[in-house]
């Protein structure tokens, strides 16, 4: 089975958090770990990924933070996810030809 690691830094998501979460965990033959720090969220997401966390703790891992921004809350990610080779898909990059 595959092992994926999915870094997800949060900020007030509750609106998508919950179906995002649950379509990545429901993925077939995936061995997945969710690693999750929140960057501050203000709104009911840090409720959202308690439940989750709960739900799933063999899945899940949830950090919670300050607001210090997506790329600084992203490194934060990467330090504390124990990974041999990481790849990182940016949604805002150019396609290769």
């Amino acid at each position: 089975m595959t092992k994926v690691q999915v870094l997800l830094s949060t900020f007030n998501g509750e609106k998508y958090l919950e179906k995002q979460i649950e379509s990545l965990i429901s993925q077939k033959d995936l061995d997945i770990k969710i690693f999750v720090r929140d960057d501050g969220s203000t709104d009911g997401t840090i409720n959202i990924l308690s439940s989750l966390s709960d739900k799933y703790s063999d899945k899940i891992k949830i950090l919670f933070g300050l607001n210090v921004g997506v790329v600084s809350s992203y490194f934060e990610l990467l330090k504390q996810a124990p990974c041999h080779r990481r790849n990182i898909i940016d949604p805002g990059a150019p396609k290769r030809k």
